[in-house]
């Protein structure tokens, strides 16, 4: 349930900055992690953000979604977003853009280097 409470507010937050087309500035990026419980590249990205997280976790928010969560209709999410594949990892910086929208397993430089890349935005 509290999962679904932080999709809601992502999303809404999402739809009113984007309706309002003005500057907003976040107080940190987000990394947004859509997994599969059942997905053997997910398990891997989930130990190279696990790390990531433990680094970084003061700077970043990390929000991950499950797509196989009975509770949550992902269905307009995963179409909006153009996300049809587990793993996808989108990374936004703190003026709310999507700098990198990535599908399937990230290798642990390239991860850093594009967490590096929304921290210095």
């Amino acid at each position: 349930m509290k999962k679904l409470f932080f999709i809601i507010l992502f999303l809404f937050c999402f739809n009113a900055f984007a309706v309002a087309k003005q500057e907003v500035q976040f107080p940190k990026p987000v990394v947004v992690s859509l997994y599969s419980k059942n997905c053997e590249e997910c398990e891997q990205l989930n130990i190279i953000k696990e790390g990531a997280k433990e680094a970084f976790g003061e700077n970043v928010d990390f929000v991950d979604i499950d797509f196989d969560d009975e509770d949550c209709d992902f269905y307009n999410f995963k179409l909006r977003y153009n996300i049809n594949k587990a793993p996808t990892t989108m990374f936004i910086n703190s003026k709310y853009k999507i700098t990198k929208k990535n599908t399937g397993y990230i290798p642990p430089k390239t991860f850093l280097k594009q967490l590096e890349a929304i921290m210095v935005e």
